[in-house]
């Protein structure tokens, strides 16, 4: 009997082990909704803070709010658990987070953080990310 229930506590373990993958994870299109609806957000929230307070704040204060803005974004769009397909793009748009922006006057920089942006969204198959990234590449001046 000891073996029995010692055979069915290792199986246990080793399914628990290899599981289906994580139960928390979102379906795919669960996620990209989610992730999609947390690109809209922050974007409102930068217009509204580039529209509404820039002339009652200064530059210094308006780059901390906005910076205070992308930090919630991040960590909301950390705390996502991917399904097991989009992990490994999930991850790199996660590491992505810890790359310095590019000073706003380096146009060059701008553009090419902009494009991997895009690219990781594009990877996550995030359209509505896509496009707001689009947007701001499109908005770009030429060199």
């Amino acid at each position: 009997m000891r073996t029995r229930w010692g055979m069915f506590v290792a199986t246990l373990a080793l399914l628990a082990g290899c599981g289906g993958g994580d139960s928390d994870a979102l379906s795919v299109d669960d996620y990209r909704s989610q992730l999609d609806a947390e690109c809209a957000r922050v974007n409102e929230e930068l217009a509204v803070l580039t529209e509404e307070k820039s002339d009652d704040l200064s530059e210094e204060e308006l780059q901390e709010q906005a910076l205070e803005i992308g930090d919630g974004f991040e960590e909301r769009v950390r705390a996502m658990t991917p399904p097991d397909e989009l992990g490994d793009a999930h991850d790199a748009l996660v590491e992505a987070f810890d790359d310095p922006i590019p000073d706003g006057r380096d146009l060059d920089a701008w553009r090419a953080y902009v494009e991997d942006s895009l690219r990781l969204y594009e990877d996550l198959g995030a359209e509505g990310c896509q496009e707001e990234q689009q947007k701001a590449l499109d908005s770009l001046p030429d060199d």
